[in-house]
């Protein structure tokens, strides 16, 4: 038995050069789980007369496919048909799985996961329409739709009239409800979606630090961002103290105690475990003044100092960002290669 639903999203993907498109198959409670991106194929666009090349695709849904060995006796599959809200819980919750990935991998932070409201949930079933068949050929919708247009369709904008460059990333787009991916990290997610795992907490907070200052919260994007980093700085040297100075766990928890603040981490550790070529790139002086803001937020007035133009909030939590990323991605490389040798590790 095989169960289907559509996630109707629209999104551009975009990129100097096109890439793989390809379904996913995993393993989900037993079952076979296919995940299909219907796209448009890649087409070139241009800039403006003198304008860069761009190469783009559209997603115009997600397919998700559920079926069950035919052999088996659990019948899990005509339980969750014959049970709503078995049902609902269960395709929102491998849809949401599919949509932070693309939310955090794909840093995209104009779109949300699905919420299931009590009153809401027939809109859930009439967006998604999940259908069900026997024998994969002839299907039958388990409700009938009537929506004239999609509770969870996001109307993509495809315009280039906007470069702007955020956060090292190559380009997007002015920002608005469409959403962009750009080809390199629509890989990024597609390994993200295989490997299910739960994202890093600091890059969920850098997304959502990027969207509270879109929308002009600057007080959460500011605490979103300090937070993000107050982790991913704890988790760094944790890593390149284990593996790459081989120093025992009790010595680094005394070393990390709470009361060596985030603040004395970027004064001293950064010069100590990160190589200069990279520091070069990063506004320490900068951060640590971002790092007095959230202080300021938490322990004195509840809120940003007075003053603070919009640019220098932006740059700030943009320097914030980059170290948070650069520390991140530094961090996976050691846990990805533990034992790599010592001595030719004194820096990351």
């Amino acid at each position: 038995m095989l169960l289907e639903w559509i996630l109707p999203i629209e999104m551009t993907l975009v990129g100097e050069n096109p890439c793989e498109i390809r379904p996913i198959q995993l393993k989900v409670n037993g079952m076979e789980w296919r995940i299909e991106f219907i796209f448009e194929p890649f087409r070139y666009v241009k800039e403006g007369d003198q304008g860069d090349q761009f190469c783009v695709a559209e997603l115009r849904g997600i397919r998700f496919t559920l079926e069950e060995n035919p052999a088996s006796s659990n019948h899990k599959i005509e339980s969750l048909c014959k049970n709503e809200d078995k049902l609902i819980k269960k395709i929102v919750q491998l849809t949401n799985q599919v949509i932070k990935s693309f939310r955090v991998h794909g840093t995209i932070e104009n779109l949300h996961e699905i919420i299931i409201f009590e009153d809401k949930k027939n809109y859930i079933l009439e967006s998604l329409k999940p259908q069900f068949s026997i024998d994969g050929e002839n299907w039958t919708y388990i409700v009938e739709s009537k929506l004239d247009s999609n509770l969870y369709k996001i109307a993509a904008i495809h315009s280039f009239t906007k470069k702007i460059e955020i956060f090292n990333k190559f380009i997007t787009a002015s920002y608005n409800s469409a959403i962009y991916i750009h080809t390199i990290s629509w890989e990024k997610v597609m390994t993200a979606i295989i490997e299910q795992k739960i994202p890093a907490a600091e890059l969920e907070l850098a997304v959502n630090a990027r969207e509270n200052w879109h929308a002009k919260n600057f007080r959460l994007a500011v605490l979103e961002a300090v937070i993000g980093l107050e982790i991913v700085m704890s988790s760094f040297m944790r890593a390149f103290l284990t593996h790459r100075k081989g120093i025992s766990k009790a010595q680094i928890d005394e070393f990390l105690a709470p009361e060596f603040s985030l603040y004395s981490r970027l004064s001293g550790l950064l010069t100590m475990t990160i190589n200069k070529k990279d520091l070069e790139k990063i506004d320490i002086d900068l951060i640590k003044q971002v790092v007095k803001w959230r202080n300021k937020i938490v322990h004195v007035t509840g809120d940003l100092p007075d003053g603070i133009q919009e640019e220098k909030i932006l740059n700030g939590v943009n320097a914030v960002l980059h170290l948070l990323f650069l520390l991140h991605n530094k961090k996976e490389a050691i846990l990805k290669f533990p034992d790599q040798n010592l001595l030719l590790s004194d820096y990351v």
